[in-house]
């Protein structure tokens, strides 16, 4: 435990250190400070900080909507991230809004992101409105993921088996 700690206070340091480095820089040129946000999101995200991770995040957000926004992997993930971190949060409106704006988006459509992501995307909602006691549309939500998950990871796979949890 205490390496770990270790590690996690070097990984802090070593970002501190780069963004002392960027300076001014980081916040005139966008690319620089998604990927500064990206880093501190999942340093904060591997120790359980949920309020940075989440202010981070939503940094990394707006700058990807700005740098690359048609980049629907990347977006993909933050986006996730987001409705995790509400989640942890106890923020549950704003997880759902997210979860949804997600599942609407045409730039995270099948075609963009891949079948399995598009199905973890539909758990994500279902983990919201459990959350929320709504369990019948919780339901409808994993049903919709769970074919998907079984075909393209298999049965036996964590992700599906995790959605079946949430059956």
């Amino acid at each position: 435990m205490q390496a770990s700690a270790h590690h996690y206070e070097e990984a802090r340091q070593l970002l501190d250190e780069v963004d002392g480095l960027a300076g001014k820089r980081a916040a005139s040129e966008p690319v620089l400070a998604l990927h500064a946000a990206l880093a501190r999101g999942m340093l904060h995200s591997q120790r359980f900080e949920i309020e940075p991770m989440l202010r981070d995040y939503a940094a990394a957000d707006a700058l990807q909507r700005q740098a690359y926004p048609d980049d629907a992997s990347l977006a993909y993930a933050i986006r996730s991230q987001l409705v995790d971190a509400h989640l942890r949060q106890g923020d549950v409106d704003a997880a759902e809004t997210v979860a949804r704006q997600m599942l609407a988006d045409p730039l995270l459509g099948e075609p963009r992101i891949g079948k399995a992501a598009r199905a973890n995307a539909h758990v994500q909602l279902a983990r919201v409105l459990r959350r929320r006691d709504k369990p019948e549309e919780a339901l409808a939500e994993a049903e919709t993921a769970a074919p998907v998950l079984e075909s393209v990871l298999g049965a036996r796979h964590p992700r599906t088996l995790d959605n079946l949890s949430v059956l």
